[in-house]
């Protein structure tokens, strides 16, 4: 599902019945302030695209997309922090975000093949990951 580009969007429309969704494409709502904890819902999820959501500040905290592998967040300013979202994450674009602090579970994550995150300005704290990735 593409709702980019929907720019007056400043909530996503209850999905949590779309159990088999497997992408969702919401690049430059601009609008769009908040992820809704029914997301927890969309178990088959395996893309999540948010680029240049400008004024996302808040992703759920406990919630596991077990099926999410490829999440970009990249250009999303006001996003301060970065919760433990799924485990199954290989490909994670955190660039020009306000994101703080990376969860230190990080490590762990068994198939992170990729982490992008040139541009941070307001990085506090990182785990030590180099040695636990490949």
């Amino acid at each position: 599902m593409d709702m980019s580009y929907s720019l007056n969007l400043k909530e996503v429309p209850n999905l949590s019945n779309a159990t088999n969704l497997e992408t969702l494409i919401l690049n430059a709502c601009e609008s769009l302030v908040e992820i809704p904890t029914w997301f927890q819902n969309l178990s088959r999820l395996k893309n999540l695209k948010m680029v240049g959501c400008k004024k996302l500040e808040v992703l759920p905290i406990n919630i596991n997309l077990k099926s999410l592998c490829h999440l970009d967040l990249s250009h999303c300013t006001q996003l301060k922090t970065f919760p433990e979202i799924s485990t199954s994450i290989e490909y994670l674009d955190l660039e020009y975000t306000g994101v703080e602090e990376v969860p230190s579970s990080i490590r762990s994550w068994p198939n992170l093949a990729k982490l992008s995150m040139p541009g941070y300005k307001s990085l506090r704290m990182f785990p030590d990951v180099l040695d636990s990735m490949e």
